[in-house]
């Protein structure tokens, strides 16, 4: 949201009109994304793999691959499933992220942060394993 309010200011600043209304979307845009992740502050992410279900958060994210290939809507039960295979080891603005790329069809952004996620994974396990 705040990604689409600010292009729609910016292509009107560029035409030399700064109208009051798209002004007022931003800043509700950017109030709302700051009352989102204001919570989520305080929290420390995770270094470790040890809460992650390896295996099932490869097969969501391997299924949320798949729907974004074919331009499919991904049901927040997916989101979800991947976030509790995570375990709570991803820090949670990241899974919010994930989840507003896919509500807002950005499935570029949403693909880039599931590769994020899987090399994360595969780098702690092998961190972990003394590999």
């Amino acid at each position: 949201q705040v990604k689409k309010a600010a292009a729609k200011l910016g292509h009107a600043t560029e035409q030399g009109k700064i109208p009051e209304t798209l002004v007022n979307e931003l800043k509700k845009a950017l109030q709302t994304f700051i009352n989102a992740v204001k919570p989520l502050k305080e929290t420390e992410p995770a270094n470790k793999t040890e809460n992650v279900d390896v295996d099932a958060a490869y097969q969501y994210m391997d299924k949320i691959k798949t729907l974004i290939a074919s331009s499919d809507v991904v049901a927040a039960d997916h989101i979800l499933g991947l976030k509790n295979a995570l375990g709570g080891s991803v820090d949670p603005i990241i899974i919010a992220r994930l989840k507003n790329s896919l509500e807002d069809f950005d499935y570029q952004d949403a693909d880039e942060i599931l590769t994020s996620i899987r090399s994360w994974i595969d780098h702690q396990s092998s961190k972990e394993k003394g590999v």
